[in-house]
């Protein structure tokens, strides 16, 4: 694994216990993600919890069922992932592993705003972002910024989801994770777009947006599909 793995907090440590064809089939499916096949890479990681269905070995299944989550909460299946992200919010705590118990609450807090909780997701997405920065963990911070930005816009907090998204472009600086900044970019987009259109957003017609905020935000999206490329 690469240093930035063990600043994740993914540390020789944290596998201690695993077997090769668990992590194996984690990290392919991870892999096979970002190649753009996503059922490929459900399968994978459906494969990978099979393989770790073993009581002996509670760690085994936790690290199994994190990727799992994470991975149906990248595919915005909202139902799978809080289930999910229960059993390992429960071993977690039970084994006091708190890396993966901070995982467990971003996505747990990710998928009750998708269903509507969204004051509640919003605090739980906080609060696991807290433990996460707590554990010296650097990886996968901007992507959880990001869907606490979304959080926010949901309940109508613009300023707020700015700040996030802010601190979110400038983790990715930092870490050298420039695919995030592909899915935070039309975030920013999006947000300049109801900020902009805030004050009239009731109106009959709705307003045309003012061409500066539409140039913004038509950057935004451009820089997006430039990183994506």
């Amino acid at each position: 694994r690469s240093a930035g793995d063990v600043r994740a907090g993914e540390s020789d440590e944290s596998h201690s216990s695993q077997t090769p064809q668990v992590v194996n089939a984690c990290y392919a499916a991870r892999a096979t993600w970002a190649l753009g096949y996503p059922d490929t890479a459900l399968n994978r990681a459906e494969r990978a919890l099979s393989a770790a269905q073993d009581v002996r070995h509670p760690e085994r299944l936790l690290i199994a069922t994190h990727f799992a989550a994470q991975l149906n909460q990248l595919r915005g299946e909202h139902a799978a992932t809080q289930e999910r992200a229960e059993t390992v919010i429960s071993l977690a705590e039970e084994y006091a592993l708190p890396l993966w118990l901070a995982f467990g609450h971003m996505n747990r807090g990710w998928s009750r705003i998708a269903q509507r909780d969204i004051d509640n997701g919003i605090e739980e997405l906080r609060r696991g972002l807290s433990m996460y920065d707590a554990s010296g963990a650097r990886l996968w911070r901007p992507h959880y910024f990001g869907l606490l930005a979304q959080g926010l816009a949901s309940a109508e907090r613009i300023d707020d989801a700015r700040r996030e998204l802010s601190a979110a472009l400038a983790i990715v600086e930092e870490t050298g994770e420039f695919w995030c900044a592909s899915e935070l970019h039309p975030i920013e987009g999006e947000l300049v777009i109801m900020q902009s259109g805030s004050d009239d957003r009731h109106s009959t017609p709705p307003q045309k947006l003012p061409s500066a905020a539409a140039s913004r935000a038509e950057d935004c999206f451009r820089q997006a599909l430039a990183i994506a490329d």
